[in-house]
């Protein structure tokens, strides 16, 4: 755990201002990256380069989740790992400049080891930064500012106490003998009439048996805490009157410390759905660089090229597009000028170095309390035998399925879906619907959850999956309606938007305390459900892929239920 007693100069401000600087950075990495990845069947397609680099990219990223990830973020801690994850980015987009496989396959698998070390790292400082940022507003709600309400009379002044000056004026002093005086004369309580005292700021025009005692309560309270030797009737006292009472419309009560904490209960926030907004912001800084990334394209890209796109509307678009089709998939794109792709290259390049210098030199480090940390075999497969948790294993078709759905977008439906009925120059248009949809689902879930709980958030984005991949399944593409295919595209968005940002958060929640190895293992099965897509794009058709894109879904949904059953129950036993 990396957030503990040494942050104690950490402040909810400071907290925040951390999160933003992060979320900036990842917007503009993955700004500069995103763009580039969508064309690299288009811009790189020289003998499939682009398409294998991507696939070596998803393979690195998988095996160092596995391996690495875990011990680089204990060795370097949350804020260096995340730097050197960014800068690690920076070679495969500067390979773009002259894309071969000399230069985009080791900077692929450069790339693969840097995106499982920037991911464990930022999931874990943004966990440790909920949990931090949950004990700083417990501490704030701890005591609870209450004025003193003073009544008066002709002989006393009554003050109305909360449950800790109770507390406190029984437990005062050293003297044991005096203790025990105190509470004697505590003890010795007296009934009042209710309405007889008034409080010091009522003005003195009130009538003036709010302000006096009557006869018969001054008999009561004569000769009360006299003298600390009159014992006897002190006892007989309190054996006859057992209460305070003191009203001005209603009841006095006395706070007892457990509604003080029913109260402290219900303004404080949960661990989880703190941890669920903020990796909510995360989601919408992560989802929107997908149509800032998306709309740089298209514009850079557009003014270097006459448009010169073959139509394919004869071609068997949507579920029944298959890569042996040759009118459809031998389709010539000309060739991005030298000009315009060193222009693009360089402005993702220039935002790959803003967001690095950004973590470097406006994030704070946290602190972290322990010794050397050492590679060695049993670390290496700490990841490999978390695998056993029986949560994690429940969650493993979710956090596939997740990432498949995200490499469909990517490799099949552009292609399947926009470019067979439309045209290829309208694939950054319908992405950017999906970015803002993405984008604008991530913020909102981690507010829903916090209104409804995450089991219902949760649910109802996986259904909302299921049922649009049935809907695909169904549904043929037509030029006529381009709407049709930007609604779709803002699904897919709102789906992985939600999927994306939550998944995370729940592993957070599940494994509070062994993040750096929870994360680590989410990202290994991250990077298997990105790297499926790509490794069989070409050997079936689309409507085989959204049969095992729906079965992996399914599973997903079951065992998520299960998880959230287990995880239920293991609270309950602690």
């Amino acid at each position: 755990m990396e957030c503990s007693n040494p942050n104690t100069s950490f402040t909810k401000i400071r907290i925040i201002k951390n999160l933003a600087v992060i979320s900036v950075s990842f917007l503009l990495i993955f700004t500069a990256y995103d763009g580039l990845s969508m064309l690299q069947t288009t811009m790189n397609k020289e003998e499939g380069v682009g398409t294998v680099a991507q696939t070596v990219l998803h393979i690195s990223y998988g095996l160092s989740s596995l391996l690495l990830s875990s011990f680089v973020v204990m060795k370097l801690g949350t804020k260096n790992s995340q730097f050197l994850g960014m800068a690690m980015y920076l070679p495969y987009v500067a390979a773009n400049f002259y894309a071969s496989w000399v230069t985009l396959i080791p900077s692929a698998i450069i790339q693969g080891m840097g995106s499982t070390f920037l991911w464990a790292a930022q999931c874990t400082y943004f966990n440790e930064c909920s949990t931090l940022y949950k004990e700083l507003t417990d501490a704030s709600t701890n005591f609870i500012s209450r004025p003193k309400i003073t009544y008066i009379s002709d002989k006393e002044i009554v003050e109305e106490l909360s449950a800790l000056d109770l507390m406190n004026k029984a437990e005062g002093g050293q003297n044991p003998h005096r203790n025990c005086e105190k509470s004697l004369e505590i003890s010795s309580t007296v009934c009042l009439s209710p309405g007889r005292y008034v409080r010091d700021n009522v003005p003195k025009s009130q009538p003036e048996t709010n302000q006096r005692w009557s006869e018969k309560n001054k008999e009561h309270v004569e000769g009360f805490v006299e003298s600390n030797s009159k014992w006897n009737s002190l006892f007989k006292s309190s054996a006859t009157i057992k209460s305070i009472e003191i009203t001005e419309n209603n009841s006095f009560e006395i706070h007892k410390p457990n509604d003080v904490q029913n109260k402290h209960n219900k303004t404080s926030m949960t661990f989880s759905s703190t941890n669920a907004l903020f990796f909510g912001l995360h989601g919408l800084a992560y989802c929107s660089a997908q149509v800032w990334s998306n709309l740089i394209s298209f514009y850079v890209l557009s003014s270097g090229q006459v448009e010169n796109y073959n139509k394919t509307s004869y071609c068997s678009c949507g579920a029944d597009f298959c890569n042996n089709d040759e009118e459809c998939v031998n389709t010539k794109i000309e060739e991005v000028p030298a000009d315009v792709r060193y222009i693009y290259t360089g402005l993702c390049l220039a935002c790959g170095i803003v967001a690095v210098l950004l973590i470097r030199l406006f994030v704070d480090p946290m602190v972290r309390s322990r010794g050397q940390v050492p590679l060695s075999w049993n670390h290496i497969f700490a990841t490999m035998k978390f695998m056993k948790n029986k949560q994690q294993i429940f969650i493993i078709p979710l956090t596939i399925c997740t990432c498949m759905l995200q490499a469909f977008y990517t490799a099949d439906f552009t292609k399947s879906f926009i470019a067979c009925s439309w045209s290829t120059s309208y694939v950054g248009l319908v992405t950017v619907f999906y970015g803002v949809a993405s984008a604008l689902s991530s913020i909102i879930s981690g507010l829903l959850i916090r209104l409804f709980g995450r089991r219902i958030v949760l649910i109802f984005a996986q259904i909302t999956n299921i049922v649009s991949l049935v809907l695909l399944y169904m549904w043929t593409p037509d030029t006529d309606q381009s709407f049709m295919l930007c609604m779709a595209g803002g699904i897919f968005g709102f789906i992985v938007g939600i999927l994306h940002s939550q998944t995370k958060a729940l592993y957070g929640a599940f494994f509070q305390g062994d993040e750096e190895t929870a994360f680590p293992s989410c990202n290994t099965f991250s990077a298997i459900g990105w790297a499926l897509p790509f490794v069989y794009s070409e050997f079936f058709c689309t409507s085989v892929k959204l049969y095992v894109l729906f079965t992996i879904a399914c599973l997903g949904l079951i065992g998520y239920l299960f998880a959230e059953r287990s995880f239920s129950q293991r609270r309950h036993e602690n």
